[in-house]
């Protein structure tokens, strides 16, 4: 059995999630984990540990570098970003529209991955692409976060996106 490092629940081995109250339930392989985030794994153990990026008070920015286009935006995470491709027939409107950088040519989906801030890291997510999200040339399992850090390179299909926290 499992137990919930958050509220106490017990659950059977290989429970990924608490189902009372969500959190992320700790596994025997478990390397690396954000405090209140028991048991998911971030692919290894960092290079230093994670510090406390902002406060209540303060907004994460990050500015996406499109590596090919030469060109960068920047992106408050107050709120999850989508990252994706603009397409008003299917009522699709991504926080961040890729298709000028040349996102349908390069496979990124409509709806390809997310960026969020979440207890003082950043972490992104896929969408369940079709051509995947890679961060630092490793492909995420859909819907799993993954803590990216200053320097770190996302991939949204072929399209490579240098990742600057501000």
């Amino acid at each position: 059995m499992i137990e919930c490092p958050n509220c106490h629940a017990k659950h059977v081995a290989n429970s990924l999630i608490c189902t009372e109250c969500g959190t992320f339930l700790p596994t025997e392989t478990d390397e690396f984990a954000l405090p209140g985030d028991a048991g998911l794994s971030w692919g290894g153990a960092p290079s230093e540990p994670v510090t406390e990026m902002a406060t209540e008070h303060q907004s994460v920015r990050v500015r996406l570098h499109i590596v090919d286009a030469a060109r960068s935006l920047e992106v408050s995470l107050e709120q999850p970003v989508c990252l994706g491709r603009l397409d008003p027939a299917a009522s699709t409107f991504p926080d961040v529209d890729l298709t000028q950088f040349g996102g349908l040519e390069k496979g990124v989906s409509r709806r390809h991955a997310r960026l969020k801030a979440r207890r003082g890291a950043i972490v992104v997510e896929d969408l369940a692409s079709i051509n995947g999200t890679f961060v630092n040339g490793r492909r995420l399992i859909p819907y799993l976060p993954e803590v990216v850090r200053d320097g770190d390179q996302l991939q949204i299909g072929n399209m490579a996106i240098d990742l600057e926290v501000l």
